[in-house]
């Protein structure tokens, strides 16, 4: 009842919305946050789950799993007849699109923080119980792509930028990976 999904079988999808908020978010880096927010909730299939994670300087091997849902379904599909459409979708929206898209605004509010784990949270988020049970895995990473830790490593430096090629410590076999990029004018050289 908490959650939506289904008690009798793995959810057939499961979508992480991986939120590096470790610099301060502008109000366009915030649109774009809610429209992948969006985007993913428009896409999820019925009974597909979806996670809001936040990436945590404290704890990089600990993502803050914000919140995870599964779809009701948005009645779309629903045959009058035995279903009313209407009420599905009003079910849609309050258990499923608005609190995710309250969690993704939650994450998005977040002050900065002393470093940037990317790889960490993805390989954390990977590797996770939570995740491994849906045949069709999805992460998308909303950052800047500036992978920075308190040990001195300078957050503009080009050799510290994440780089997937680079940095292979998560388990991301099978799992569709897409970077929703966080444009930093500043430093937009580096990125």
């Amino acid at each position: 009842p908490t959650t939506g999904c289904r008690t009798d079988a793995d959810p057939p999808s499961h979508t992480v919305l991986l939120i590096d908020a470790s610099e301060p978010l502008a109000a366009r880096h915030k649109r774009l946050l809610s429209a992948a927010a969006a985007r993913i909730q428009r896409d999820t299939e019925r009974h597909g789950q979806v996670s809001i994670v936040l990436l945590r300087a404290d704890a990089p091997q600990e993502p803050l799993w914000l919140e995870s849902l599964c779809s009701p379904g948005d009645g779309q599909d629903a045959n009058p007849l035995f279903a009313n459409p209407a009420h599905q979708q009003a079910r849609w929206a309050e258990g499923f699109a608005e609190p995710l898209a309250a969690a993704a605004q939650t994450a998005g509010e977040r002050r900065a923080d002393r470093a940037s784990p990317i790889s960490a949270g993805l390989k954390a988020v990977s590797a996770d119980a939570r995740f491994m049970d849906a045949d069709d895995r999805s992460i998308v990473l909303v950052s800047d792509m500036i992978e920075f830790d308190p040990s001195g490593a300078n957050l503009y430096d080009p050799a510290r930028a994440f780089d997937p090629a680079r940095d292979r410590t998560a388990l991301l076999n099978g799992v569709h990976v897409r970077v929703v990029w966080l444009d930093r004018p500043d430093i937009v050289a580096v990125q």
